[in-house]
């Protein structure tokens, strides 16, 4: 089954509610700040460009192995675990908070497991600029990683650091200005998350 075509890349307007997705993601990113103005923030980056979302996703997701711990995803309350499942545990929640901006920000359903793993597609749409499968393939990884077994912290920061490459290459190709003004802005992917 192919990956569904058509993501948004428009601003959104967003009302603030209780259960709206991209606060835990906002939390990894400014820890210190009050409720407020990380509301706020939030906000704008609904309404922002897509390559500021993006780089948004990118970095929450470099944060996420040392500031995300926030429990087990929603669909998990309740379930019994082992000890092997801590990592699971731990980080679920911030994972799937980070998969629904993205789900909501680009209205975009994400792809199967099976169509995550496909690691030569995933090459073909990076090299072509296949934004829509990029994106698609950034909420289905993240809810491949919020269901795995994690076994150590060195799994989860290879998984994590993995997605939030894609996420960076992704917000470059989606940059108006271009790729090379995005450098110039960012500076050397390369360099970023060093």
């Amino acid at each position: 089954m192919d990956v569904p075509i058509g993501v948004d890349l428009r601003p959104k307007t967003i009302w603030m509610g209780t259960t709206i997705p991209g606060k835990k993601m906002i939390r990894v990113l400014m820890p210190e700040s009050p409720g407020l103005e990380r509301a706020n923030t939030l906000l704008a980056f609904y309404k922002d460009k897509p390559d500021t979302a993006l780089i948004t996703v990118a970095e929450a997701l470099h944060h996420t192995p040392e500031r995300g711990m926030s429990g087990p995803a929603a669909r998990d309350i309740g379930k019994k675990f082992s000890i092997d499942s801590m990592y699971t545990i731990m980080y679920g929640a911030i994972l799937t908070d980070i998969r629904d901006f993205l789900k909501l920000r680009f209205r975009a359903k994400g792809m199967s497991e099976a169509q995550v793993s496909d690691k030569a597609r995933l090459s073909q749409a990076l090299e072509k600029g296949n934004i829509d499968y990029l994106i698609n393939y950034l909420i289905g990884a993240l809810d491949a990683l919020s269901r795995q077994k994690i076994d150590s912290r060195d799994d989860l920061e290879k998984s994590v650091y993995a997605i939030r490459d894609v996420a960076t290459t992704t917000s470059k190709l989606t940059c108006r200005a271009g790729p090379e003004a995005w450098e110039r802005i960012m500076g050397k992917q390369d360099d970023m998350w060093r």
